[in-house]
């Protein structure tokens, strides 16, 4: 497991120092993973305001506990504990997939 741990950590240094050499391994992603992380990042928005909307007035801007907090088991919360990190989760790879990334820009064909 040591030399595909020293390789890995090679190719990410490499890539680090300066992207094009590492540009021989290169493999544009299809079209339709783009279309794939749109289709996962248009529920997140709902999934996020479900989210804004099931907390009320228990919503802060910092991580505190009030006094007058209530515990919210509604909305998502009756599925699963954080849906904000759900959310986020799925947003960053949804948008990851939508940027397409991995793929090598494209260059104009001289003329």
């Amino acid at each position: 497991m040591r030399p595909c741990g020293l390789a890995a950590t090679g190719g990410l240094v490499a890539f680090v120092l300066n992207p094009a050499w590492m540009a021989w391994m290169s493999v544009p992603p299809p079209a339709a993973l783009g279309w794939a992380g749109v289709a996962i990042g248009l529920p997140m928005v709902a999934l996020g305001d479900w989210t804004f909307r099931s907390l009320g007035r228990n919503i802060t801007d910092t991580v505190v506990t009030r006094r007058e907090h209530t515990l919210i088991a509604s909305g998502p919360y009756r599925y699963v504990r954080h849906p904000f990190y759900v959310t986020s989760a799925f947003a960053f790879a949804a948008n990851a997939l939508a940027r397409r990334t991995g793929s090598s820009p494209r260059r104009a064909s001289p003329s």
